[in-house]
């Protein structure tokens, strides 16, 4: 009888565990569902009208033309032929290109939610459901995979995956992901000196590298016959200033009339010095893992990498800030909650500020940029700072 009355306790603590993890993915789903929803229901941002001239200048003409004469298209080739190809299906199922565009980024986060609850499942299986349903409603990755408009979703879910596989111990494959994750946007370049820090041995490293240079077949015939527009328009790029972090605090004392002077000297000096922090991070991250016998792990240093990059950079735009969300969520629930969060109430006054008043909504970033989401940056950034902090302190975990 006690060993009957064991089995039923335990049948329902099971029922129960398997009743709220149902729940909580269900909830999670709906979430990855709302995001086509809102697709649906909006354009996005002038990156999106952007996209969709760079599709048709490439349908017409060339990529290799586009890159001579465009002087806004910064991005990978194989970005360039999905664009065009995303127009292409448009006209032939009579369709938004917008919406053509944001699925596959939008399918990029479910991806991405995905290698999130198998990551807590096989770590600590209870947290599973919680990590999942927290990632697919975040604001932060809500906004810019179904409403912004613009690659760095996928990127962001293809450098999780890298790390996750490198942390696993496959570095070729790790480094396959990583050279995939580059071609979508060349920020993720950042990951190489970290990521190659956590080989163990020459052999993985050999392997990691091998992959990752399968990533510039790509790049090769541009590289080689159109390298003058390559070089000034991909190469060359930088983002726009301020509006952020340490460059939106010297535009706001530049724009004091007693500091307007030392205002306008520290953030001249900090445009042209910036790029050279965003640069030395990993290097010094990479070294500094080596030299400490790999004290962090692949997702870890992934995700300091690119909450460096967010802290120091002096180039902005909004949906940069989905880089360190994926990778938080693998490393510190807490964290990826608060940043995400933060950030996202930031990047959503950001887009409401700038909405047109027309359906379907569209956020404007030719207008002035709206001064009351300084606070929300700042706090958002200060947050940032934080759990940067906290993972560089902590040591590599399973």
């Amino acid at each position: 009888m006690a060993l009957l009355a064991s089995l039923k306790l335990q049948f329902r603590s099971n029922r129960n565990r398997l009743s709220w993890a149902t729940v909580a993915i269900g909830v999670g789903v709906l979430g990855l569902l709302a995001r086509f929803a809102l697709a649906k229901r909006t354009l996005g941002s002038n990156d999106i009208t952007t996209w969709a001239g760079f599709a048709r200048a490439i349908r017409t003409t060339s990529l290799g033309n586009v890159y001579d004469t465009v002087a806004g298209f910064n991005h990978p080739p194989l970005m360039g032929w999905f664009a065009a190809v995303a127009d292409a299906a448009s006209v032939r199922f009579q369709m938004r290109f917008d919406l053509a565009f944001k699925a596959p980024m939008i399918l990029a986060a479910c991806v991405g939610a995905a290698l999130i609850y198998r990551y807590w499942r096989g770590r600590r299986a209870s947290y599973a459901p919680l990590a999942f349903v927290l990632f697919c409603w975040n604001p932060m990755s809500f906004l810019v995979s179904g409403y912004h408009g613009n690659t760095d979703s996928l990127c962001a879910m293809l450098s999780l995956l890298a790390a996750l596989l490198m942390d696993c111990g496959l570095p070729f494959w790790g480094g396959l992901a990583l050279a995939a994750s580059i071609n979508v946007k060349l920020i993720a370049v950042l990951l190489i000196p970290v990521l190659l820090s956590c080989t163990r041995s020459w052999k993985q490293a050999l392997h990691f590298g091998a992959a990752v240079s399968l990533g510039a077949l790509p790049f090769l015939p541009f590289v080689l016959f159109h390298w003058d527009g390559f070089r000034a328009h991909v190469l060359s790029y930088n983002s726009y200033p301020g509006f952020w972090g340490l460059t939106q605090l010297l535009v706001d004392l530049r724009a004091s009339p007693r500091f307007s002077a030392i205002g306008t000297d520290l953030l001249d000096s900090y445009m042209k010095l910036g790029k050279t922090f965003v640069l030395l991070a990993p290097v010094v991250l990479a070294g500094m893992n080596v030299w400490a016998k790999r004290r962090w792990g692949a997702r870890q240093l992934s995700a300091l990498i690119y909450c460096v990059f967010l802290l120091v950079t002096p180039g902005f735009g909004v949906q940069y800030l989905v880089y360190p969300v994926l990778l938080l969520f693998a490393v510190n629930l807490r964290h990826a909650v608060t940043y995400s969060w933060s950030a996202g109430l930031y990047a959503a006054v950001v887009y409401f500020a700038l909405w047109t008043g027309t359906p379907p909504a569209f956020s404007d970033f030719n207008q002035p940029y709206p001064i009351v989401a300084n606070g929300f940056g700042y706090i958002a950034w200060a947050l940032l700072l934080h759990a940067t902090v906290s993972l560089a302190r902590a040591p590599a975990r399973a």
